[in-house]
């Protein structure tokens, strides 16, 4: 995979620990490029705003660090780097208030342009926490959701597994890099495996070789509430990073949803006194489907699916919606012919623009 001589840099300041979002930017802001940001002499970087004891760590890191290696792990690794502010970078995570300027990923970015529902709970989850997970998730992926959750042992490794089970799309986000060695938990480097096999995705903000640092956990469910339509936590202590996510999810204007459980068990207290705070409660996927407005979420259909990729097209897509139409509704409407519209329509399918729901009708997918 290339990366330009700007990009590289970028990479290299961002492989920098104390470099997060906010001081990316003030680089930004005072430098005319990544290349100069990252050559600076102390005193620029002090003029930038960045602390001084900061901007001497940096420069003894830049001493250090050999680029082209962090470069060769990411070529190793197949691992491809989206740029805040770029075409590809998912547009519902570059609302919220600190989208990560990098996003490293590996396997299908295409997953980010689809309609998305975090799911979040206890580590150390009950089967009641396991049926309810795969309910919802079987629920969820039939109705053209993808599943994003973090990873970690419990309900987010039970999301994302009956995901793969069923065929469905999850996104696994990580508080540490996402190179092989570095994926935690180290139990659970079979499932990112498995994550990959299945044409899902994996993605952080860290650099290669990141490791599990503390407060890096946070930072991640942010992203999991980011890139969501809403936020469901299947059980969860009262303090515990579930409760954080959601948290995270109303400072976002994300729903939140909670599943109930028994009065009994600790492991409920979270879910249950979010529901008290105005969570809203979820038996089933209907209730999630009801709370988002399912018909509304046309905006946040990926630009690049629906965009024209030939004339003929340009005259279909702005008769398709998410209710189907039927192929001789969409002739009159184009006023194209039967043979140009078939050729255009296969097309679309082809590249997962559209879906064919039988009966000759189509619908945004």
């Amino acid at each position: 995979m290339y990366y330009n001589t700007e990009k590289q840099y970028l990479i290299a300041l961002n492989h920098f620990p104390k470099f997060g979002e906010k001081r990316l930017k003030l680089l930004k802001n005072y430098f005319s490029s990544w290349e100069n940001a990252y050559k600076a002499k102390i005193n620029q970087y002090i003029e930038a705003k960045i602390p001084e004891n900061v901007a001497n760590e940096f420069i003894a890191f830049r001493n250090n660090l050999d680029i082209s290696q962090v470069i060769s792990v990411l070529e190793k690794e197949n691992i491809k780097i989206i740029e805040l502010e770029k075409e590809d970078y998912p547009s519902l995570l570059s609302e919220i208030y600190d989208p990560p300027r990098l996003l490293f990923c590996k396997g299908d970015t295409s997953i980010l342009k689809n309609k998305c529902i975090g799911i979040v709970g206890s580590r150390k989850c009950t089967p009641y926490g396991m049926q309810a997970t795969s309910k919802l998730v079987k629920e969820l992926c039939g109705n053209d959701f993808s599943i994003v959750s973090g990873l970690a042992m419990g309900i987010d490794a039970h999301a994302h597994k009956n995901c793969n089970d069923i065929g469905g799309k999850t996104i696994a986000v990580l508080g540490t890099g996402i190179d092989s060695a570095s994926i935690y938990p180290s139990q659970n480097r079979y499932l990112a495996k498995e994550i990959l096999d299945k044409d899902g995705l994996i993605i952080s903000e860290f650099s290669v070789g990141t490791p599990p640092l503390r407060h890096h956990f946070p930072m991640r469910n942010r992203i999991i509430s980011g890139l969501s339509l809403g936020i469901i936590v299947i059980e969860a202590v009262e303090k515990s990073g579930a409760i954080i996510t959601a948290q995270t999810a109303i400072d976002q204007n994300r729903d939140v949803f909670a599943v109930p459980g028994s009065i009994f068990s600790d492991s409920s207290k979270g879910t249950n006194k979010l529901i008290k705070q105005g969570a809203r409660l979820v038996e089933n996927s209907q209730d999630i489907l009801d709370a988002l407005d399912i018909n509304q979420l046309s905006s946040y259909i990926s630009i690049e699916k629906l965009e024209a990729k030939s004339p003929d097209e340009e005259k279909i897509i702005p008769h398709l919606s998410h209710d189907p139409i039927h192929i001789d509704e969409l002739k009159r409407l184009s006023g194209l012919d039967s043979a140009s519209l078939s050729s255009a329509i296969t097309m679309m399918e082809l590249r997962g623009a559209i879906k064919d729901f039988g009966g000759k009708k189509y619908a945004i997918k």
